[in-house]
């Protein structure tokens, strides 16, 4: 019966990528048989996917090769074991391969993300002047964030350093949505002043547990309120509001 000489990935390996092919060398020539392929998570030996060995779509054969092609990507820092019925695959006199029913015999776990977020753009951006003193402070960082308890934002006077406010990632002030901050200060900026922000290394993290690495200087995410605060409004009109015997 034909028996595998190699797999892809190797059992035991680390930093698979998430979108792997498996692929079976196998010791002589095979061809579908009967069976499955079935993905499992070594977590909790719950079943990712399950593939016929005759879908065509996701299985095919060269001389001693298969290669599986999941419906869908591995997920990050995951460990994978890979169950095989026996029978799923036979050589040319139609014996069977054995099989694989345990969760040794082929595992891996995929890559793990180690990229910190970092920003892709800020609102107000960086030297901005004119800034309306009811703005929002927006990050819009790289990939999708969630906070960590004890990071701060601080909003301080580039006159003399002075603290404005501190805010808390975890408080009301703060909400996000997906790759998006948003901080709303407790109170308006005043006019015509510059301000700088700072944020706490350990304020932000994306879903692999990768800190952002804060801004801790005067440059990173500056910003100068405008001078004029007032709207415009009307003095007179002409005619008067309610006039009568108006010239044509």
């Amino acid at each position: 019966a034909p028996t595998v000489s190699t797999y892809s990935p190797a059992d035991g390996a680390t930093g698979v990528s998430l979108t792997a092919n498996l692929v079976l060398t196998f010791s002589e020539n095979v061809s579908v048989g009967s069976g499955n392929i079935t993905i499992k998570k070594s977590s909790d030996n719950s079943t990712v996917t399950t593939i016929s060995a005759d879908d065509s779509s996701a299985v095919s054969i060269s001389g001693s090769t298969v290669t599986i092609n999941p419906n869908s990507n591995f997920s990050l820092g995951l460990s994978y074991y890979v169950n095989i019925d026996a029978g799923a695959f036979k050589d040319g006199a139609n014996n069977n391969y054995g099989g694989i029913s345990d969760a040794t015999t082929w595992n891996f776990t995929t890559e793990v993300d180690g990229t910190a977020p970092a920003v892709s753009s800020l609102s107000p951006s960086d030297g901005a002047t004119g800034v309306v003193t009811t703005a929002n402070l927006i990050i819009t960082f790289s990939e999708t964030v969630q906070t960590i308890s004890g990071g701060t934002i601080t909003i301080k006077k580039s006159s003399d350093n002075s603290t404005v406010e501190t805010i808390s990632v975890t408080g009301s002030a703060v909400s996000i949505s997906g790759s998006q901050v948003t901080i709303n200060p407790s109170s308006d900026f005043s006019v015509n002043t510059a301000y700088y922000v700072n944020i706490s290394s350990a304020a932000f993290e994306d879903a692999s547990g990768n800190n952002f690495a804060g801004i801790s200087n005067t440059t990173t995410w500056n910003f100068t309120t405008t001078s004029d605060n007032v709207a415009p409004t009307v003095s007179t009109y002409s005619p008067a509001d309610g006039a009568t015997g108006v010239s044509l």
